[in-house]
């Protein structure tokens, strides 16, 4: 099963030398000092057996157990390099590797401290699923993740929220937490309690530009620019509208998606997409609603092109709809140029994927092309660079978000219903075709297939392409100790393996 690379020779060692001079007789004799065979293997723990299963693959922090097979005896000596600086002269060592990694391990066995044979074995750590359980006041809380970005400099930065286990939802606390490469805590900032965040992205200059009110407020009504370690370092308000997304632009602004609400004859609130392009200072430079011209809503992101910007939305097939998306029956999929104005648009319908009324994502294509989810439906969308509709996939549970990874492939957070909930993602290629589909590492499925019940439930929060490859998604899982909360974090390479 594991190769072990091996140098194997007999050593030939002079060990008498008798000497006769004139009618006395010279003698050379020697023996064979053998060379002692050099050869191990590796185990982990099996999470879900808890017992020892032969391995080279383990997570960070988990331990290696090696098992030595070499020869023995009283003049066998042993030496270990585990391959991070670490090495160990035990018999049967065990090791855990910090990073993760390939780790080449290699063991010289040795006789008499002068015949030796090497062997050797590559290992891999990976890094795993991590989970925050946070306290408040130092008791116990219930954790909820919002966003999460790579950093710069290496490393990840969380945008989450941490409550009492009984408290209000406007009583959590916003915080910033930053991660290593390994996705352990190296600091957290805990925010003021005016300081409510609900979305973050970053920015060109190594800062980062959220969504949320310094206020105390409950709506996201505010554009806010931050340093990584929490300090404010500018905040734009607009009015009461509610922001879902922001991206920086090329020319260092930002594009904020969202919605503007109406009111029918009724004294009903109606949504409507918003589009707010400012300039780096927050400062507006043009706006747009779409309550006439389009008719949609929920447009949580936009694409940035070199000529504008393209989004897609909800919206009701006819036109003079008032009641809008509580019926919206219709994807929009739409761009505007640089200063806002409408170059095209195309609304195919929802179909059998289900309805519109919720969130819609977009995302592009490295042919230009584009693809879309609606949150809680099942369909997957598939545009031109131009929005002629190409096709519409079922997804195996409803949607929750979307990204396109560097691979140029489209990976879906999902929400799995059935006994009990879960978050999971999916992967298809550029044209739709499913690869793979994972959960978070807290989800064994059954002998007969399927979950166990409840103690593994856990709600999809969002997932993003990372820049080397892969994706990294984010769910809050039930904790079934008290039935609260804690964060969860997965890494997934290109081939739907934990990184």
């Amino acid at each position: 099963m594991f190769k072990n690379i091996k140098t194997k020779a007999v050593l030939i060692l002079p060990l008498i030398v008798a000497v006769y001079i004139g009618c006395k007789k010279t003698e050379k004799e020697t023996v064979d000092l053998k060379v002692p065979k050099s050869t191990f293997q590796t185990s982990v723990t099996d999470a879900t057996l808890q017992q020892k299963k032969i391995s080279t693959l383990a997570y960070t922090d988990s331990n290696f157990y090696f098992k030595n097979l070499s020869e023995t005896g009283t003049d066998i000596t042993y030496g270990w390099d585990f391959g991070d600086g670490s090495k160990s002269t035990d018999k049967n060592p065990v090791h855990a590797y910090a990073q993760a990694g390939k780790y080449t391990v290699k063991l010289i066995t040795t006789r008499s401290a002068k015949a030796s044979d090497t062997s050797s074995i590559q290992l891999t750590a990976i890094t795993a699923e991590r989970t925050f359980d946070l306290t408040v006041s130092g008791q116990p809380g219930t954790s909820s993740a919002m966003q999460i970005k790579e950093m710069p400099n290496g490393g990840y930065l969380l945008l989450g929220t941490v409550n009492s286990r009984n408290g209000a939802y406007d009583k959590a606390t916003s915080f910033l937490m930053k991660l290593d490469n390994g996705l352990k805590q190296t600091a957290i900032k805990m925010l003021d309690a005016n300081t409510k965040l609900s979305n973050m992205n970053t920015c060109g200059d190594g800062n980062y530009i959220f969504l949320g009110s310094t206020s105390g407020k409950t709506i996201s009504n505010e554009l806010i620019k931050m340093t990584a370690d929490g300090s404010v370092l500018w905040s734009k308000e607009f009015g009461n509208d509610t922001f879902t997304g922001v991206q920086q632009t090329p020319d260092n602004g930002f594009i904020l998606t969202g919605v503007h609400n109406t009111t029918d004859i009724y004294g009903n609130q109606i949504p409507h997409t918003l589009v707010i392009k400012t300039d780096a200072n927050g400062t507006v430079q043009w706006q747009k609603s779409f309550e006439q011209e389009l008719n949609t809503s929920g447009a949580v992101n936009a694409v940035i092109e070199s000529d504008g910007y393209v989004l897609a939305a909800n919206k009701p097939k006819d036109p003079l709809s008032t009641t809008h998306c509580a019926y919206c029956d219709s994807l929009c999929i739409f761009k505007l140029d640089g200063q806002g104005k409408l170059k095209w648009s195309t609304a195919v319908s929802w179909g059998l994927n289900g309805a519109g009324g919720r969130q819609v994502f977009i995302s592009r294509l490295k042919n230009g092309g584009y693809t879309v989810v609606t949150q809680s439906a099942s369909g997957l969308f598939l545009f031109s660079n131009t929005g002629t509709f190409l096709d519409r996939k079922l997804l195996k549970y409803p949607a929750a978000y979307l990204t396109t990874t560097a691979e140029d492939n489209i990976v879906v957070q999902e929400q799995e219903y059935g006994n009990g909930f879960r978050s999971e993602i999916s992967s298809y290629s550029n044209v739709g075709v499913h690869m793979w589909d994972i959960g978070i590492n807290n989800s064994p499925t059954m002998p007969n297939g399927g979950y166990p019940c409840c103690g593994y439930d856990s709600w999809p929060v969002v997932v993003n392409a990372l820049k080397n490859g892969g994706v990294i998604f984010l769910s809050n899982r039930v904790d079934v100790n008290d039935y609260h909360y804690v964060i969860t974090i997965d890494m997934i390479d290109a081939n739907g393996k934990v990184m």
